[in-house]
């Protein structure tokens, strides 16, 4: 193989490497990075329930202020009616802020594998890409010369 050639087929060698470990390594970052979201996500969601808890105990004791407040027992009646409903809705919205927070989470994980596939597979086609061009210079460098043109005999 010729000079040129051998350095064009090792260039070539070298982009299919490339490729194929740039390729690899965008996957793994966009994994990482989408495990870095849904973590951020949990965070959010268990802050987000921890303010609906502090709302609860807050209205709860202004509920029971406001029924002392009045002379009204407590225990009994439409007060406890009210904290019995104010309680069964913060309970229901802390249900849904806890599956919206998964749900959000396990959509980032899923869109990072997905990303990560992608990059993968960008970096393989570049890979094999490029060990195809190095093979496209072998093949081009080991076709046999065109033979010489000769002439019958008896015509010369």
């Amino acid at each position: 193989m010729a000079g040129a050639a051998a350095v064009a087929a090792a260039a070539a060698v070298a982009s299919a490497l490339s490729g194929i470990i740039g390729g690899n390594k965008a996957k793994h970052a966009a994994e990482d990075a989408a495990r870095e979201e849904s973590r951020l996500e949990g965070l959010v969601t268990k802050e987000k329930l921890r303010q609906l808890g502090k709302e609860e105990v807050a209205l709860k004791g202004a509920t029971i202020a406001a029924a002392a407040g009045s002379g009204v027992k407590v225990d009994k009646g439409s007060p406890l009616e009210v904290m019995t409903e104010q309680s069964n809705e913060f309970f229901f919205e802390k249900q849904i802020v806890e599956k919206v927070g998964a749900s959000k989470a396990a959509l980032a994980l899923q869109q990072g594998r997905a990303i990560g596939q992608q990059a993968q597979y960008s970096g393989y086609s570049q890979g094999f890409a490029g060990l195809s061009n190095m093979l496209s210079i072998i093949a081009a460098n080991r076709a046999p010369a065109t033979p010489p043109a000769t002439t019958p005999p008896g015509t010369s």
